[in-house]
């Protein structure tokens, strides 16, 4: 099992534990039952309205995740 915390920016952060082998998309819909982060945060409108960060490197729903990693979704800013 993997431990790991999934969390939203701005927002909470909470911990999942996890099957081995299990990605990003499969951490952020076991965080749905407790923060309201679901996987229809990861796409809106047919663009992504997040940026999906493990451990602060820019990953993507289909990142395996390891014990211990930490899951961030950044709702993007627009500009001018």
């Amino acid at each position: 099992m993997l431990n790991v915390k999934v969390g939203k920016f701005p927002g909470r952060i909470v911990p999942v534990t996890l099957p081995e082998g299990s990605t990003v998309q499969t951490a952020v819909e076991a965080a749905d039952i407790e923060s309201g982060i679901g996987a229809a945060d990861l796409v809106r409108g047919g663009a992504s309205y997040f940026e999906i960060r493990v451990n602060a490197e820019v990953a993507d729903a289909d990142t395996e995740l390891k014990e211990g990693d930490n899951v961030l979704l950044v709702k993007k800013l627009k500009g001018n």
